[in-house]
């Protein structure tokens, strides 16, 4: 303890006084001998005088890896050592060797070289080395005259009055937390217990200010087990003791840790404290670190000894082994890279980066075993994505382990020994992943091969509707996705998992469109049994419903504000009602035919809605009048948007053309000719981009128009961005919408079943067109691909 703490007095001299340290370990092989002692002070030196590097590597270039090790090892990085303090810039050098009766190998020959380089170089070495005693190699510093012992035995008293010293020092530091009475009572213990030494005083000290840090920095009050991986305790006895010790600020509620009020959290987290407590970095450092060893140490493949890789995830609460393994690991398992990423924007050294790199390679599977045994995967993805959008020389193996949770979240949810099987089994053939974690594969797979070779832009299907889907939309954080369908339900999915949140139930027909209120604690149906239903985005409940429209409801979209709706309808009519109360505060009447979309201005002032009539029309939210009528559309207007500023209104029709308007005077400002039908559209929000369903127009004096690389099936024709590829005889041709997934190729084949009268088409035709993988026993007319549904 004396030597760290002399060490962190020359730290706080600044670069000028940076100190060169190695403490001996007698117990570690690594830790007790005289070259490791010189490999440690040599790479101290080059961290902080990195010219000094340039010595090592001209001995290296020609002695390699034997440089560091083997018997003539000492002597090699003896003589790189003398080189260097002859040619460091900063000086004097200060090294530091602590506990040298623990280094069992060479200390003769350590202790020479330490006299020898301060009798060659005085002005700048200044060597400090400690012992628990100095035995027969006292006379070999004592050959040295500069050498000044202190024999902590011998001075007793004044080590005493040291440690008084030390312990006012802290007693000082705590004195905005305490009265005098508790001062002079903490003081006394500190005295009386401290037996002569730092150490003890230290460690408490030291220990309950880790204790109140960790309890203020922690996600949530933490378990007394969870506590002892976090702080290093092997007793949960010595955890309960250090709390009880704080017990002005923490608490103890069966089993977890809690600070007494928030009041108690506010002071300790605030900058009163500073002169007390760690640093925040310090002890996100020890709670990540911490939290990485216990879960390299422990975690494994299936941990509760399944042996049932098909146990869905209820099942498994009665096969839960007791004790549970993962108890005192839950919250390391769940927050470990939180603390991590807590770190990167004090710039961390590579190496940290690398020891979750290393973790990932060795310990991804099992990890996600365990979040999906938790209940956390969630929270875990979530940390995922936030790492892969860091930027970092292990970047790649971040993105990866993001992309592979990401893309098997429901399986492991649900049933979380498949990380081990379908997750690897339906990993694309040439990802990183595929490589890495093949081996951890289940023992009944001997291979398994698919014909995608890497992560396509598909991140995730959401599945459990039981019909088509119409409309889609992410809440305004971006956590949650509703979906609506013409199995007359609403859906609710987490965004980072792809797991079902809520099913909405109600709509007694199709739902064509969803929206969420700009806070996204509502959200909007629109349905084809003629009614608009309001419902609670964080419970699933149903709020309001909006009746009114005598046919069909296509399009719903929340005000700016949030506190009016409009819906368009197949009556002709687009309808405004309040959120709060249900009632309707406008109709608005003009179009002569269906309303298939409608779109509140940025300021809430206005309305715009597309129609089957050719026309889009603007209309005043305040009285429900028209404004203007756009007309110039030479077939059905499906899509109608405002730019961010509101001065523009940009509409899509049937006749092939996106159209932007000036939504003050409904003056035509540009054409744009496409080969396709953009049935959806929005801007981006800096107003250069117009995306759609079918491409991204890119906006300004030479438009550009990039079209999405979809495949689609147009009434007689398969089409590929508006160009038509192939033409399909009557009887393949569907009675409903047929939709073709592609990828890019260079040659295909294309499987289709005929459409017959034995064949029901209540639901979606999926045509794919696959790429073809031939080997030698392969036919030229042979062809690779998995059923179609029908």
């Amino acid at each position: 303890m004396l030597m760290i703490g002399i060490v962190k007095e020359l730290l706080k001299l600044g670069s000028s006084k940076l100190p060169a340290y190695f403490f001996c370990q007698g117990t570690d092989l690594k830790l007790n001998n005289a070259t490791a002692v010189l490999r440690g002070l040599i790479y101290m030196l080059i961290i902080q005088q990195p010219h000094l590097i340039l010595y090592l590597r001209q001995k290296y270039n020609t002695e390699g890896q034997s440089l560091f090790e083997g018997p003539n090892a000492f002597y090699s990085l003896f003589a790189i050592f003398e080189t260097m303090i002859e040619q460091v810039q900063q000086y004097p050098v200060h090294l530091l060797v602590d506990a040298l009766d623990e280094c069992q190998v060479n200390l003769e020959n350590l202790l020479k070289f330490i006299t020898k380089t301060v009798s060659m170089s005085p002005a700048r070495v200044k060597w400090i080395i400690s012992s628990r005693s100095m035995g027969h190699f006292e006379r070999i510093l004592d050959s040295y005259h500069g050498a000044k012992l202190l024999n902590l035995e011998l001075n007793a008293g004044h080590i005493s009055h040291a440690i008084e010293t030390y312990i006012n020092h802290e007693i000082e530091g705590l004195r905005i937390l305490a009265d005098e009475e508790i001062l002079k009572h903490v003081k006394d213990q500190l005295n009386r217990k401290s037996d002569g030494t730092f150490l003890w005083v230290a460690l408490v000290v030291e220990g309950l200010r880790k204790f109140l840090s960790m309890a203020v920095l922690a996600y949530r009050p933490l378990h007394i087990s969870e506590m002892r991986h976090l702080t290093g305790r092997h007793k949960e006895k010595d955890v309960e003791r250090a709390v009880g010790l704080c017990g002005s600020f923490l608490t103890v509620r069966n089993g977890y840790i809690y600070l007494i009020h928030q009041s108690a959290k506010d002071f300790l987290d605030s900058e009163y404290t500073t002169s007390i407590l760690p640093k925040h970095s310090e002890i996100h450092h020890q709670m990540y670190s911490q939290s990485r060893e216990a879960l390299s140490n422990k975690l494994k493949r299936d941990i509760y000894y399944l042996n049932n890789p098909g146990l869905l995830v209820p099942e498994i609460a009665a096969h839960r082994p007791d004790p549970d393994p993962l108890f005192d690991l839950r919250y390391s398992c769940t927050y470990w890279l939180d603390h991590f990423l807590k770190l990167r924007p004090l710039g961390l050294p590579e190496a940290l980066d690398c020891q979750v790199s290393g973790f990932f390679e060795r310990h991804l599977l099992h990890w996600l075993e365990s979040l999906g045994l938790t209940g956390e995967l969630r929270h875990g993805i979530i940390s995922l994505k936030k790492l892969s959008a860091c930027q970092s020389e292990n970047q790649a193996i971040f993105k990866e382990a993001e992309r592979f949770a990401t893309a098997n979240a429901v399986i492991i949810q649900e049933t979380p020994l498949q990380i081990y099987s379908a997750a690897l089994i339906f990993c694309p053939q040439e990802s990183l992943g595929k490589r890495i974690y093949w081996n951890q594969r289940s023992d009944f797979i001997e291979k398994a091969y698919i014909m995608q070779e890497s992560w396509d832009p598909c991140i995730q299907t959401l599945e459990g509707h039981k019909h088509s889907v119409n409309s889609v939309v992410f809440s305004p954080d971006g956590q949650i996705v509703a979906s609506a369908s013409d199995d007359g339900t609403i859906r609710l999915w987490d965004a980072a998992t792809g797991a079902e949140k809520y099913t909405l139930e109600g709509h007694r027909d199709w739902v064509n469109s969803v929206a969420f209120s700009p806070d996204g604690q509502v959200v909007a149906s629109a349905s084809d049994d003629r009614t608009t239903r309001l419902w609670d985005a964080a419970t699933g409940a149903e709020k309001h419903i909006l009746k009114g429209h005598k046919d069909w409801v296509n399009a719903v979209a929340f005000s700016p504000d949030g506190q009016r709706v409009a819906s368009a309808s197949d009556d002709w009519t687009i309808r405004l009602w309040d959120v709060a109360t249900s009632a309707e505060k406008h109709i608005l009447e003009g179009h002569k035919d269906w309303v298939n979309a409608v779109a509140f201005s940025p300021d809430g002032q206005i309305v715009a809605s597309a129609s089957n009539d050719w026309t889009v029309r603007l209309w005043d939210t305040a009285t429900g009048a028209e404004k203007q009528t756009l007309e110039g559309h030479k077939g059905n207007v499906k899509a109608v948007a405002f730019s961010p500023d509101g001065q523009i209104v940009a509409s899509a029709s049937n006749d092939k053309t996106i159209r932007l308007w000036d939504a003050t005077t409904g003056a035509g400002k540009q054409i744009h000719y496409l080969n396709v039908i953009p049935k959806a559209m929005w801007f981006s929000a800096d107003g250069c981009c117009l995306n759609s369903d079918r491409g991204l127009l890119l906006l300004g004096v030479q438009a550009s128009y990039f079209p999405n690389k979809s495949i689609f099936v147009h009434e007689k024709w398969i089409e590929r961005n508006g160009q038509r590829l192939v033409w399909l005889p009557p009887r393949y041709r569907a009675s409903c919408t047929g939709i073709v997934e592609a990828f890019f190729f260079t040659k295909i084949k294309i499987l289709a079943i005929p459409v017959t009268n034995q064949i029901q088409l209540n639901m979606l035709i999926w045509l794919r067109v696959w790429k073809c993988y031939y080997t030698q026993e392969a036919a030229e007319d042979d062809i690779f691909s998995n059923e179609i549904p029908a």
